[in-house]
This record gives structure tokens, C-alpha cells and sequence, in this order.
């Protein structure tokens, strides 16, 4: 039976490495299918909790792209309104903006 661990990598540590940039890809990618799913059937409470569960994710971040991707979870929820409507509303005016400057 072989395995390779974290310990006894012949490689120096660059298939651990790689291993975990790995699932990190595949959490980032889990998290965005998610996000998209539930976008406008938020209510306020939900989105409280949403917004407050980020901010513990930004505050325990362990690398840049781990904030990165809760920075951007939080600017998803502060752009959700009370319908699609205003949801998009608030996109497209976002996008103008972005486009603007």
C-alpha cells in the first residue's frame, strides 16, 4: 500500500500544494453555483445572516483568494433587492458605474 502525505512528499511539498489549490478551485466553483441559485428569493433575514456568515468568512480568511471570494459574496448580497426587479435595477446600474469610471 502507498500513499503520499503531506510528510513524506517526495515532491517537496508541490503535490500538497497542488492538491490543495485544487479544492480550493473546486470550493470557489461550488460556492458560485450556489450564489447564482438563490439570488433574488432572499429575504431580509436571510440576507442578514448571509451577509454576517461572510463577514466571519473575510475575517477568518486564511489566503487572499479565500477573501477574495468572501469580498465578493458580500458584494453579491448588499446588490439584492426586495424583487428581480430592483435586483437588476441595482446591476445594471452597478455596471454603468463600473463602465463609467
Amino acid at each position: 500500500m502507498c500513499y503520499i502525505s503531506s510528510r513524506s512528499d517526495p515532491f517537496g511539498g508541490v503535490l500538497t500544494l497542488g492538491i490543495r489549490a485544487i479544492r480550493l478551485g473546486l470550493i470557489l466553483i461550488m460556492g458560485l453555483v450556489a450564489a447564482t441559485t438563490a439570488t433574488a428569493q432572499m429575504n431580509g433575514e436571510d440576507r442578514k445572516i448571509a451577509l454576517a456568515l461572510e463577514f466571519q468568512k473575510l475575517r477568518s480568511a486564511q489566503n487572499p483568494a479565500a477573501a477574495s471570494v468572501a469580498e465578493q459574496e458580500i458584494w453579491r448580497l448588499w446588490f439584492i433587492g426586495p424583487s428581480g426587479q430592483i435586483t437588476d435595477q441595482l446591476s445594471d446600474a452597478s455596471d454603468a458605474l463600473r463602465k463609467s469610471g
